[in-house]
């Protein structure tokens, strides 16, 4: 009778044991499938972001202009997006020690302060417009601006940018947003 007992035990406790590990695997498990879905929204959200920067540097007339009526003309600049750049870096979801996803933050990183830089310049650009009815120098402002350090600095890092996700995440700029 002691035996039986003793072995009912036995039995209790190792399917305790049993129950255990099998709940710390299903939680690691889960944790790391959890992890991976939370880091392709955020790369999907980056590739959104830049792809709605890429429309604006093309379609927007103040940055690809030289017609001097329009870059006369009273319009403030757009601004460019920076938000899920910004969610990226600070989400904690890229590993420092990979050598390729440091590279991919040291690149969010550089965009999101020159897309900073740039935004800043243009809300100084949009001042003096607002401030003056001069056309002429408007317009001879407009050109120093997209012509600017700032500007080419962005650019330079918006196509980085695109490098990145073109080598390491093909797949989100497959995902168009725009047409």
């Amino acid at each position: 009778m002691n035996s039986l007992f003793v072995q009912g035990w036995l039995l209790i406790l190792v399917g305790a044991i049993s129950i255990a590990v099998g709940g710390v695997l299903a939680t690691l498990g889960w944790k790391t499938l959890d992890s991976r879905s939370h880091l392709r929204a955020v790369i999907s959200g980056v590739a959104r972001e830049w792809e709605i920067n890429d429309t604006l540097l093309r379609t927007e007339p103040l940055f690809t202009t030289g017609d001097s009526s329009i870059l006369g003309s009273h319009c403030l600049y757009p601004r460019f997006k920076s938000s899920a750049i910004d969610a990226a870096i600070s989400s904690g979801l890229f590993n420092p020690s990979d050598p390729n996803q440091r590279l991919a933050l040291r690149i969010l990183a550089d965009s999101e302060a020159t897309i900073s830089d740039v935004n800043a310049r243009l809300a100084v650009s949009d001042n003096f417009v607002l401030s003056t009815t001069d056309q002429v120098a408007i317009a001879d402002h407009r050109v120093v601006v997209t012509k600017s350090a700032g500007m080419v600095g962005f650019m330079k890092e918006h196509t980085k940018l695109k490098e990145l996700l073109e080598k390491q995440y093909a797949w989100a700029l497959r995902q168009k947003f725009l047409d």
